[in-house]
């Protein structure tokens, strides 16, 4: 069949000329949230070995309109761009072979419910974001070694200390689902020894927004049991890191940006491979090797 094919790079096809580039398609096409996403599931369907068989496409490369985004009730941006463009699939009226084409992944974020009819073709992620899947010990041991010089001396205190920082930052957002941008550097310079398990939340975020009884995150950012993949919210990984350890990265592997950060973790997390064994990841599996 013949391609659909956008011959302005300068502009971005629409929802609908989008379905219908996909109809006319011989290969399967997943829809993410952003570059990042898009890098890391292209490959790992390459690692799969179904790398020429799948089109990953962020979902900025697509014309969503904020109406169609404000309609359904979701908050503006490319998680609620990726649930209308799944709200549209699912409504097209098309055949089975045509729904067997599509995925869209957005990430869990705060666990927000989602009263959306999107059929099969909307996905959530298990934890927060995809990069919270990085956090465990073995993950954060193996980016230690491949992607940071071993910038981080000791992996036991600083997987504690973010599990620790992690926890009190989830309990804000948890209270306050736009919370600006922590000052992540002021939560560890609280510490003389800039340790994460000192991480100060009440100095890093605003005065003025968090009125919560002290008790609440620290309940919560002590739950030892509790697998911190869970509330290992989006950048704050990379963010507390980058904060705990500016001049080691620096000076060990040229770390400057958090954008480094992520992608050493994503890609040691890939080379650990226990992702693959989470709900998210069987059934995408599952779709990818599927007729």
């Amino acid at each position: 069949m013949t391609e659909l094919v956008n011959t302005d790079e300068s502009r971005r096809l629409t929802v609908e000329e989008r379905l219908l580039e996909i109809r006319l398609s011989r290969k399967k096409h997943l829809i993410v949230e952003g570059n990042s996403d898009q890098r890391f599931y292209q490959s790992w369907f390459s690692m799969l070995g179904r790398g020429d068989d799948l089109v990953v496409s962020s979902v900025d490369e697509i014309d969503v309109s904020r109406e169609s985004i404000e309609s359904l009730g979701v908050t503006v941006g490319n998680r609620g761009a990726v649930v209308s463009f799944a709200h549209a699939a699912s409504g097209s009226n098309e055949t089975p072979a045509f729904s067997s084409k599509i995925r869209c992944i957005i990430d869990r974020d705060l666990g927000q419910e989602l009263n959306i009819e999107c059929g099969n073709f909307l996905l959530v992620t298990d934890f927060p974001a995809l990069e919270s899947y990085a956090m465990t010990r073995e993950v954060l041991e193996a980016a230690n070694l491949l992607g940071f010089c071993r910038a981080i001396p000791d992996i036991d205190a600083a997987f504690e200390g973010l599990k620790y920082a992690l926890g009190a930052l989830f309990a804000v957002r948890l209270q306050y689902p736009h919370l600006p941008r922590p000052r992540y550097e002021k939560g560890i310079k609280a510490s003389s020894s800039r340790d994460l398990r000192e991480f100060d939340v009440k100095v890093s975020v605003d005065a003025s927004i968090v009125d919560m009884d002290e008790t609440d995150w620290t309940v919560r950012s002590e739950r030892r049991g509790e697998d911190c993949r869970t509330f290992a919210y989006g950048h704050d990984i990379s963010e507390l890191l980058l904060a705990a350890y500016s001049n080691r990265f620096k000076n060990k592997s040229g770390i400057t940006k958090i954008e480094v950060i992520e992608e050493a973790m994503l890609s040691a997390m890939m080379r650990v491979g226990e992702f693959e064994s989470r709900p998210l990841f069987v059934a995408v599996k599952s779709w990818v090797h599927a007729p």
